[in-house]
């Protein structure tokens, strides 16, 4: 047998057992690091953000190997490795806030993306969405296994395209947790007529809690006192968001009873945008939808007719009605809970001896402290009494 091959071939079978070997040590390594938990939750704010503005970025160590408390380090490497060459001694730039008041195992840190990653708005326009990154102790002995954060870039695209005139990022939301409103001032009525603001660059939102009942943020474009708070921040062509915890934003108590978050846009020349061409707000929030019936259906003026109004406002103190028939007013408050609201009338006794009467207008109004507020109006037909004969 010729030695020399048998002794090339007993080579070649070491070298490839040794890279056998590395492989499935590096498998190993691999399958280590891939085993170690990511944070159980990760969240931002603002929700939305740009990435030249600043957002803080909270992290939920729950289930990894890190205590309360512990000095925690972030380690990025997407879209650039800010702390590179420093694994076992992170810098101080990279270390997180511990934030007990949000949970036993929540940690944060607040930075602009352009300047913590050394990168410009066009540069992180044409990277993947998703910067990708760790979490360490300064020296590396503990470590979360890899995660991202997503750029919300993708979900303002989504929002644009859509064609909806405004968006909420959560879609739900309490008093109490973080919102992100977008509009889209192409979809805003000035005088009635669609997309008056459209060419106008800074957008302010004057707002309230509650169809204004609860709280209310003013906008005057002569004070400029009001204009910091209610500015809107660009985040593309003519898409404009506001960023808040609705009780911290309009000072009100954390457990007020919440409705709807009610605006309206305005320019700095003082053109408002309202939500329809008939100049009625925007309601966001949690908005189930009051809704007015009367039964029956058909009636006269001599007939028993009960209204009833359902999704009541929760903070409503009282729910009034207004009746008008020809030249006479029936007033009165509507009876039951925030659920359904109801009041029976005895039309015969109330206007059966009004003549030449074809229809009644109904009004009802919402009522808090001294404040009233109308909420429906209607005309409603009346079945004419010669239809009775």
């Amino acid at each position: 047998m010729n030695q020399s091959i048998f002794k090339s071939s007993a080579s070649t079978h070491k070298r490839y057992s040794l890279v056998v070997w590395l492989l499935v040590l590096v498998s190993f390594v691999s399958t280590a690091k891939a085993a170690e938990p990511a944070p159980a939750n990760t969240w931002t704010f603002p929700i939305i953000w740009n990435v030249d503005e600043p957002v803080t970025w909270y992290f939920d160590l729950t289930g990894t190997k890190f205590t309360a408390g512990q000095d925690v380090y972030m380690w990025a490497w997407q879209p650039s490795e800010p702390d590179a060459g420093n694994w076992t001694n992170s810098s101080d730039f990279a270390k997180l806030k511990y934030e007990p008041t949000k949970g036993s195992m929540v940690w944060s840190i607040t930075l602009s993306p352009t300047t913590y990653f050394g990168k410009t708005v066009a540069d992180l326009a044409t990277f993947d969405n998703y910067f990708w990154m760790l979490l360490k102790s300064k020296d590396g002995a503990t470590v979360t296994g890899a995660f991202s954060m997503m750029c919300p870039r993708v979900q303002i695209g989504t929002f644009k395209s859509s064609g909806v005139a405004v968006q909420t990022f959560p879609a739900n939301f309490n008093i109490d947790t973080p919102v992100s409103i977008l509009v889209n001032t192409t979809k805003a009525f000035v005088d009635g007529v669609l997309g008056g603001l459209s060419a106008k660059e800074t957008i302010y939102m004057e707002s309230g809690l509650n169809k204004f009942l609860d709280a209310h943020v003013q906008f005057d474009p002569n004070n400029p006192a009001t204009h910091a708070k209610t500015l809107m921040r660009k985040v593309a062509a003519n898409v404009y968001k506001i960023d808040m915890i609705p009780y911290q934003y309009f000072g009100v108590d954390q457990s007020l009873s919440f409705d709807n978050l009610t605006f309206n846009l305005w320019s700095a020349d003082g053109v408002k945008g309202t939500a329809d061409a008939k100049g009625n707000y925007y309601l966001i929030g949690n908005t189930n939808v009051p809704v007015v019936s009367y039964f029956p259906q058909k009636f006269c003026q001599y007939d028993i007719l009960t209204i009833t109004r359902k999704n009541n406002e929760k903070t409503a103190t009282s729910v009034e009605y207004a009746i008008t028939a020809g030249t006479k007013t029936i007033q009165g408050v509507m009876s039951g809970t925030s659920v359904s609201k109801t009041i029976t009338l005895n039309l015969l006794k109330e206007i059966g001896d009004i003549t030449n009467l074809d229809k009644i207008k109904l009004v009802i109004y919402i009522v808090k402290g001294s404040t009233k507020i109308e909420v429906y109006s209607s005309d409603l037909p009346l079945v004419p009494l010669s239809e009775l004969q």
